[in-house]
């Protein structure tokens, strides 16, 4: 059998070194850095380095580091009370240049003296396999985002072990996440890499006929579907298969305008109205308050001015109750996993104060009870139209309920912000493993804590607005993690509009979303802390999030709730 050596292996050992520069974590993590790019090798990971305290008379204590490079790895120690560092560089190619490293480390840590032992490894490495069972290869995942609603989980499956590739069709999104996931410019001649044994994942409405070709062809797609967009971008028909299965009854209906006819509408038919628009920016919606609608059509008539009397609205009537929502996965044929019942937190400010922006936080919980009164009389009622449709991803109902009726207000037919951060907080299982099964059409046993989840948004301007103006924008600013945030504490941040430069994480993007925090608990106020003090731990410039999240149910929805009998 011919050989050849595996590798070549440096170990350095450097003496009378600068005390400041061998007590500096951070130039420790800028050597972990440098040197592979020097040496024209590839991180696998970010360096690792620790502060490793006095043990004996033998190591007065210093810095610790590790990086993993694909080639093998990179470590350093050094001893800054004895001047000393010792290092090795362990690479499977050939060639090291050793001058190069040696004068770095003198250069780096202010050396005096090095002493280097230099060794070949492996020498009698096989140059060919000797095994040929066929190992189990990465999972291939082609991550295709609109406006980043879910992309901390492109980031998560990457963690997990899959070979990820993410576009992201909006032009001031495109850089988020760069230094943390490799992008793809074009997702369809990615097709071939990701292949038909891959899983290709889209966070977002809008690409349902592409997912169906894409089904028809044999590739593994997740998501939702053709029919699934039209049930969250048009209202009326998304209400109009709800009442089709008997979800809603005909008192309670969408209605899409004009702003001009909306104007109209209202004035003939007074009362407290919603303004909606027919996609998942929610930065325009209002809830009236005025018995003769006035306030509504102050609001329109500031529309009209601003976008014109043909911009699209919806309206809805408004109805009092406590607004909750149940979400499931579809895999095409059945429910999987448990149902998720989630409230939302629109408004800016604490005790939903202030303008509707989306999603500043949520609580959530897995229903494993099949008999669950508000999955039965809504989520579980149309199931046969997603199994006609051949949906195959998460779905939501959002709706108002009291002690009788149960209101609709809209279906979300895709991954849910801030729900998939809560999700991955309350998941036990792999996302690669439970999205793959999906994708399938398999059955999956998920499983997860039975824990109330937290998640808190951390934004900044131009949240809850999107703007061209760039002194409002704040973008390209450090995100600072304290050093007491450990690495459990990290496992709780979700990343969103954000990229990484070396070690730095950066805000990026128009829209504002830079975090979101999870916590989990046995009680509300157990899952509530853990957030709060992870979010003590991180400072972002102009950073504003609220401080109630979950406080509502938890003082006042959960004994309604319970008494109605919907939970």
């Amino acid at each position: 059998m011919k050989t050849i050596n595996f590798g070549e292996h440096l170990t350095i050992d450097g003496y009378k070194g600068d005390l400041e520069k061998l007590n500096n974590k951070k130039l420790v993590e800028e050597a972990l850095n440098e040197l592979p790019e020097i040496l024209k090798m590839k991180k696998l990971s970010e360096p690792q380095v620790y502060f490793a305290s006095e043990n004996d008379k033998k190591d007065p204590g210093g810095w610790s580091g590790f990086v993993i490079i694909s080639e093998s790895h990179i470590s350093i120690h050094t001893f800054p009370r004895r001047g000393f560092v010792s290092a090795d560089v362990y690479s499977c190619k050939n060639g090291m240049d050793r001058e190069i490293i040696k004068k770095y480390f003198m250069e780096k840590f202010g050396l005096k003296k090095i002493e280097e032992h230099f060794i070949l490894r492996g020498t009698e490495y096989p140059k060919i396999n000797i095994y040929q069972k066929i190992m189990k290869k990465r999972l291939r995942v082609l991550f295709i985002s609109g406006e980043l609603i879910a992309g901390d989980l492109a980031y998560r499956l990457k963690k997990e072990g899959c070979d990820v590739k993410m576009y992201i069709e909006e032009k001031p999104l495109k850089s988020c996440f760069d230094g943390m996931v490799e992008k793809t410019t074009n997702w369809k001649k990615k097709l071939g890499w990701v292949g038909k044994d891959g899983l290709i994942v889209f966070d977002d409405v809008g690409y349902g006929m592409e997912q169906k070709k894409l089904r028809e062809k044999g590739y593994l797609a997740v998501g939702g579907g053709f029919d699934g967009d039209k049930l969250e971008l048009n209202r009326v028909y998304g209400q109009e298969i709800l009442k089709l299965y008997g979800v809603i009854d005909g008192n309670f209906k969408t209605q899409n305008f004009t702003v001009d006819s909306a104007i109209k509408y209202v004035k003939k038919n007074k009362g407290e109205w919603v303004i909606k628009q027919n996609d998942h920016n929610t930065a325009l919606n209002y809830i009236g308050s005025f018995d003769d609608g006035s306030d509504v059509i102050s609001i329109l008539e500031n529309y009209k001015s601003n976008f014109g009397g043909l911009c699209s609205v919806s309206l809805q009537k408004r109805v009092r109750g406590v607004e909750i929502a149940i979400g499931r996965f579809f895999n095409g044929n059945d429910w999987v996993g448990p149902s998720v019942i989630n409230f939302e937190h629109k408004h800016l400010n604490n005790d939903d104060i202030g303008p509707l922006g989306g999603e500043t936080g949520t609580l959530m919980w897995y229903e494993e009870d099949e008999n669950n009164k508000l999955f039965k009389k809504t989520l579980n009622k149309i199931k046969p139209h997603l199994k006609n449709n051949n949906y195959v991803g998460y779905i939501d109902i959002n709706c108002i309920v009291n002690k009788d009726i149960v209101f609709p207000l809209e279906i979300t037919s895709r991954f849910g912000s801030s729900t998939i951060e809560t999700q991955s907080e309350l998941q036990i299982s792999l996302w690669k493993d439970f999205l793959f099964s999906l994708a399938k059409k398999e059955k999956y046993k998920l499983n997860y804590k039975k824990e109330y989840g937290i998640c808190v948004a951390l934004t900044v301007p131009p949240f809850p607005y999107r703007t061209k103006d760039r002194n409002i924008i704040n973008s390209g600013v450090n995100v600072i993690f304290k050093k007491e945030i450990s690495e459990k504490d990290m496992s709780h941040v979700h990343f969103e509009n954000i990229k990484k430069i070396k070690n730095t994480y950066l805000t990026e993007g128009d829209l504002g979303y830079v975090l979101y925090i999870t916590g989990s608990g046995k009680t509300i106020e157990k899952a509530r802390n853990k957030v709060y003090e992870i979010i003590d731990k991180i400072i972002i410039p102009k950073m504003f999030y609220r401080t109630d999240i979950g406080l509502r149910f938890f003082k006042k929805d959960q004994k309604l709730l319970k008494n109605w009998g919907w939970i």
